[in-house]
């Protein structure tokens, strides 16, 4: 029989950024809490108040980074980042 354990963390990001690393999680989201406008990967829009989230299945995890940019048009820039970690365990 198996069972899958889930973790969680988060943190906030308030600047441009390069480099979300995903510590190679299953699934993670992105919560513009801020009210500047902001972009994932250069193209995909997160305005105020918007969440994108980005799921794979247990066992099957994001390798890659995520770039965050900002688009300064308000000094309030916050992006919450979830991330989830889904782990197989035999019992």
């Amino acid at each position: 029989m198996k069972r899958i354990k889930v973790r969680y963390d988060d943190f906030l990001v308030i600047e441009n950024t390069l480099n979300v690393v995903t510590d190679n999680c299953n699934s993670i989201t992105f919560e513009n809490i801020g009210t500047d406008n902001a972009t994932i990967l250069d193209n995909i829009p997160l305005l105020p108040g918007e969440i994108r989230q980005f799921n794979n299945f247990p066992g099957e995890i994001i390798p890659d980074p995520f770039k965050i940019r900002f688009a300064d048009s308000d000094p309030d820039k916050q992006i919450l980042v979830i991330r989830e970690f889904k782990d197989i365990i035999d019992l």
